[in-house]
């Protein structure tokens, strides 16, 4: 099969010749920095449902520690396809931006994705912002959430008084309206102490993000449901379950689980 190329040589030539929309980068060196790749069904697909892309990096795929970004869509039937795929040597921002406009590519002629989700991946944030401005990012609140317990939680003494801190943080992101946001958010401030560790922590870190999780600002966009990733979360379990291991180069990996 390799007929004397190297695996990788031997894949970017095959995914060249197919049907499949194919991209690849590479360094000063010809050291593979970045690969993309998508097929003609799932373009198909992105440009009939446009409205709402889910986008996050799974890991342990290959044996080059290459992070795979993932990016999936919903469509009409409130079902999960998948878009596109983005190896990437690194989460940064200059690959992610990379990336990103090759997925820009899949929707020459249309508009793009009006509401995008993602966890609070901030190199990918701010790659959206450049690459797809009149795109809305959300956050994962169910990765906020995960990433509060983290942060706070030990930092109270007992269960009763995190449950009651967490109990009012909750309340803050489902607020309905502004006016709603703003009052629960200033009572979670007098109630826990404006200079406390926690609440420092959610001002710092959350607050300024506010209009990409808090439901008054994020249920102004049609975001069918995914201000939660678990879209892409479970894409990311589907495409695993085709792996044998985790050490494959990327010509065994993309054959046997995306082309296979």
């Amino acid at each position: 099969m390799l007929k004397g190329r190297s695996p990788l040589h031997a894949l970017l030539q095959s995914l060249h010749e197919s049907d499949w929309e194919m991209n690849f980068l590479t360094d000063d060196n010809d050291q593979l920095q970045a690969l993309f790749f998508a097929h003609p069904e799932s373009i198909k697909l992105s440009r009939s449902y446009n409205a709402v892309l889910v986008m996050d990096c799974t890991y342990k795929t290959n044996r080059y520690k290459m992070s795979l970004l993932n990016v999936v869509g919903v469509s009409s039937f409130n079902t999960t396809f998948f878009v596109a795929f983005a190896f990437i040597q690194e989460e940064k921002e200059h690959l992610y931006s990379w990336a990103l406009k090759n997925i820009k590519a899949l929707y020459h002629g249309i508009s793009y994705p009006s509401v995008i989700a993602i966890d609070r991946d901030l190199a990918l944030l701010n790659a959206l912002e450049k690459e797809l401005p009149t795109s809305q990012v959300l956050l994962c609140i169910w990765h906020i959430n995960k990433n509060v317990t983290k942060n706070c939680k030990s930092m109270f003494p007992t269960i009763d008084s995190w449950k009651v801190f967490n109990s009012q943080w909750e309340k803050i992101m489902y607020s309905m309206t502004k006016h709603e946001f703003e009052c629960r958010w200033e009572s979670m401030k007098e109630k826990f102490g404006t200079n406390s560790i926690p609440v420092a922590y959610l001002n710092n870190t959350w607050i300024p993000h506010k209009k990409r999780f808090v439901s008054c600002f994020a249920n102004q966009y049609l975001h069918l449901g995914s201000h939660i990733t678990s879209r892409v979360e479970g894409a990311h379990q589907t495409i695993k379950n085709y792996l044998d291991n985790s050490m494959g180069d990327l010509l065994v990996l993309i054959g046997s689980t995306f082309c296979g």
